[in-house]
Order: C-alpha cells, then structure tokens, then sequence
C-alpha cells in the first residue's frame, strides 16, 4: 500500500490538514495527493472530523496501492476491476487483509464505496480520467454473516459533530421564535440523546424546569434534567439529562427574548399561541432541515436517529477520557450494559479502529451465541 503522511500548514492565522501519499521508493504519488486535496476542499472539508478525514485518507492508501499492485491506474482502470477489488476486500482477499472467517463489515464497505465513488468524481472532474461511471458493486455473504450487523447499523445512523452543524445553519423556518425554538430541538436531541417524542412530554422539558434552574445558576454550569420521562405509554426508564453550559445559556436566553410567548405556555417547546407542540415535530423538523441541506451522508437519517450520534459521540469521550461506560448506560437508560458496549464499539469504528472493533464484535457474538444455547 502507500504511505499516508499528515501536514498542517498554517494559513491566515487558520491551521488546514493535508494529506501527502508516497510511493515505496519515497518519491509523492501525485495523483492520490491532488485528488484527496480536492475532496477535502470548502464545504466538504468543514462537515468531516480529523478521524474521518484520516480513516479516508487510508481508504485512498489502500485503493492505489492496489491499484499499483496489479498495474492499473485511475486513468485505466475499468468497473470489472472496482468490482472485483470491493468483492476481495468484502472477503478479505487482498493480500494485506488478515483473514478471520468473517467478511469485512458492512459499514467499512460503505465507507469504501462512498469515498472511492467521490473520488472517481473529482478523477473525472479534474482531467485524471474521461468517465465517472465505475460501479463498485459487490455481493453480499448470504446467511447470517451477510445481515447487517447491530454495530453497523448504528454506525450508519451517526452524524459527525461537523455535518450537524451545517445541518442546523439549513433550518429554513419563518420568524426568529420559530428558527431559535427549532434549532433547540435538534440540539436537544443531538446533545442530549432525546427522542422526539419526549420533547413534549409533561414536565420534561417545563418553563417551571428551566426558571427553577435559572435562579441558581452560575456562568459554565452544566443543568441536570432529572427524571426525563421515556418513550411509550407508560414512559419506560426514567433517566437524568446533562444541559451543556452553551446550549443552558441558548436556552435561558431564548425564554427570557421570548417571554411574552412564555406567560401563555407550559411547555419549552410550543407554538407561538402557547399550544405545546405535535410530538411528530421534532421528526418533521430534522426532516425538512436535511431535505434543504440535500447532504448524501444524511440519507436514511432522522430525528429520531440523532440518539445514536449522542451515544456515540458520548463512547468516544468516555474512551479518549478513559472514563468507565457506566455513564453512557445511565446517561440512556439502557437496561443492559451490552446494549452500552456496542455504542463502544461503534465508536471505535468511527474512530477507525478497526481492529479494536472487530475483537469487540467477535466478543458479543461468542456472547450471543452461548446465550442462545443456555435458552435452548
């Protein structure tokens, strides 16, 4: 494969990461270097974490090295070669991958596919090729090793920090009360893991809450939301909820701007009349905000699946911080701590670490499948 190397160049005050491929010898490959470059650049760039841009820097590795491998080029290479490069790497048949038994997981192959087609995008765009109409197609284990996996179907679902913003900054609503009050919404459920339809359950998320916190606040204090009633009719688990000191002042500063709305209503999230909202809201609002946004990352997301992101994004603190899972468990209300593991898990693919992924996977199967046993 080639080598990757990462550079930070300061530019008007602004540090920007790049990436350099090198071939065996030493000398740049120029070609993957340009290309990674353009498919970093503006609006793309800001929507990508440094873990993404690393894991897809790799991807690009890994592509030519291939590539280099078996003497073809982009200018060259043809869809019964992409073809036949996703079904190897499904399989683990390139001579770099470590074969274990199990294909290579869903989620890394559609994280190959969507940089390997944006990459024959920009190839196409900037003169390295004449057509942009590779497939990279491949076929699936059928049985059991060809389901989509619990963990990479929750890795799926997660939205990096950077794509939710540009996500928030499409919000396309009339009147400033109505954008403020929306935008909250989606930061609740993003930051906070809540479900739409617990925004306007009683009492979760109360005037009378926020007034009573207001009194004893202090500047970069966090707001502990205790007992947030769950889902269902019955509410399920009731669990405690942390308001991040940036997003407690948004909040106190919106109900004092908006304070005339706020002496007809109960309830933070409510109509400008005071009427509290539709439970459906706050699914028809992430919904028309990524409709706007039109961003391919998005698809098959929701509202509802920004729980996903809040556990993840909570994994991925807990194991930089080397803090115990406990406090994603409590924090969701999961009744089991298996349940918590494979947020880890998800989180150390997002991270790109793979191998650490795959030990844990192979751990829950061997799990699963004792358990099955012990019920027969």
């Amino acid at each position: 494969m080639l080598t990757k190397k990462e550079f930070v160049i300061k530019k008007h005050g602004i540090d920007s990461t790049y990436w350099a491929f090198f071939q065996k010898n030493g000398e740049i490959d120029i070609t993957p270097t340009i290309l990674f470059a353009k498919m970093c650049e503006a609006d793309r760039k800001r929507s990508w974490e440094l873990s993404t841009i690393e894991q897809y820097a790799s991807i690009i590795a890994m592509f030519f090295g291939t590539m280099r491998m078996y003497q073809a080029t982009i200018q060259t290479i043809t869809t019964k070669e992409t073809q036949g490069f996703m079904q190897a790497l499904y399989m683990k048949e390139l001579p770099f991958q470590e074969k274990d038994g199990n294909p290579t997981s869903i989620s890394r192959m559609n994280s190959v596919e969507t940089v390997l087609i944006d990459l024959v995008e920009k190839a196409a765009q900037f003169g390295f090729r004449e057509d942009r109409s590779l497939s990279f197609n491949y076929k699936e284990i059928s049985g059991t090793l060809g389901k989509l996996d619990d963990a990479d179907r929750i890795h799926q679902c997660y939205i990096p920090t950077g794509l939710f913003e540009e996500l928030i900054k499409h919000l396309k609503v009339d009147g400033d009360f109505e954008k403020e009050r929306d935008e909250i919404a989606l930061r609740v459920g993003y930051e906070l893991g809540v479900r739409a339809e617990e925004l306007v359950r009683k009492n979760n998320f109360s005037i009378e809450r926020f007034k009573k916190a207001r009194l004893t606040y202090k500047f970069g204090d966090e707001i502990d939301l205790r007992n947030i009633i769950g889902k269902g009719s019955k509410g399920g688990k009731a669990r405690n909820v942390i308001i991040k000191p940036k997003l407690a002042v948004k909040v106190f500063d919106f109900i004092e701007k908006h304070k005339a709305i706020y002496k007809k209503s109960e309830h933070l999230f409510c109509h400008r009349s005071g009427r509290k909202l539709s439970p459906r809201h706050g699914t028809t609002t992430f919904r028309n905000a990524k409709n706007n946004l039109n961003h391919h990352e998005l698809n098959n997301k929701s509202f509802q699946k920004l729980r996903h992101s809040y556990a993840t994004n909570m994994a991925i603190f807990c194991r930089k911080n080397g803090i115990n899972s406990r406090l994603i468990q409590d924090r969701l209300g999961h009744a089991n701590s298996s349940t918590t593991q494979l947020y880890i898990e998800v989180a150390c693919l997002v991270e790109g670490d793979y191998d650490k992924a795959e030990e844990m996977r192979m751990v829950r199967h061997e799990n699963r499948d004792k358990n099955k046993k012990r019920k027969k």
